[in-house]
């Protein structure tokens, strides 16, 4: 009895999960580009660990989107520009493949010095076989490019992949939010899609740890425009890609726009 229970019980509890679909290349307009500032919440709590990721993490981005290739060989390019805490400047270069999906072909990772020496550099294939990556798979920096192609209808939800390093992807899920009127600490309102994500330990620890540790797991929020083609006004989340439970929050604000065309 207690077996044919606990079948039931892991049925009910996994039925409502969301699988991860292919994500459509959203309609960009090319050059569009961003400008977002970033402020950190609760810098005096931080331990040591958090003070070394909070100065290689950005304190201002600039974004641009621009599209290469012709026809049936066309595809995005997802240009991110950070200046960072400690001074130095994080460039990622994002190209996607060609076609209706987006798939993530490649990373080109390069932090230079105030001066402009080049101190890292870095490439991560992603559509490398011998890799095995799964297809629904995104970086935590193109989130703001896949979300404007997912369903934005109240209560939607999606799952995906989400790469952090070479040996580390977790799944995610997303669910969208009711319509909010967001005000930046610039003054300007816009009329957002609240997009909340947070992880799903389902296929790591299984359905009953998943279902205990989500609470205190933190959340990841995003504020997409509904006008347009939605691009990213507001975000917030801890601090860093991977942030323990009690991180200090960092929010990013968007202070200058160009729709592109």
């Amino acid at each position: 009895m207690w077996k044919v229970f606990s079948i039931i019980l892991v049925t009910v509890l996994t039925a409502t999960r969301p699988a991860p679909t292919p994500i459509s290349i959203p309609k960009i307009p090319e050059g569009e580009t961003r400008v977002l500032k970033v402020t950190v919440s609760h810098k005096e709590k931080m331990s040591p660990g958090q003070i070394l990721n909070l100065n290689a993490a950005a304190k201002q981005i600039e974004t641009r989107v621009h599209w290469e290739g012709t026809g049936a060989d066309r595809y995005l390019v997802y240009q991110r520009t950070e200046l960072l805490n400690n001074n130095c400047t994080a460039k990622y270069i994002f190209t996607f493949l060609p076609g209706a999906e987006l798939k993530m072909k490649n990373l080109d990772k390069t932090i230079t010095s105030p001066g402009g020496k080049v101190v890292q550099k870095e490439f991560y294939d992603y559509i490398e076989p011998l890799l095995k990556y799964p297809p629904i798979l995104q970086h935590p920096f193109t989130l703001e490019v896949a979300f404007r192609s997912f369903d934005l209808t109240p209560g939607s939800r999606r799952a995906f992949n989400l790469w952090l390093a070479p040996n580390m992807i977790m799944n995610m899920e997303t669910t969208v939010g009711n319509i909010e009127t967001v005000t930046l600490s610039n003054g300007k309102e816009y009329k957002c899609y609240r997009i909340e994500m947070i992880p799903n330990f389902v296929d790591t620890f299984g359905t009953l740890t998943d279902k205990l540790i989500r609470p205190i797991v933190p959340g990841y929020t995003f504020w997409l425009s509904t006008e347009g083609t939605h691009p990213l006004v507001k975000y917030s989340g801890p601090v860093g890609q991977v942030s323990p439970i009690g991180a200090p929050t960092e929010t990013h604000e968007m202070i200058n726009y160009t729709p592109g065309g």
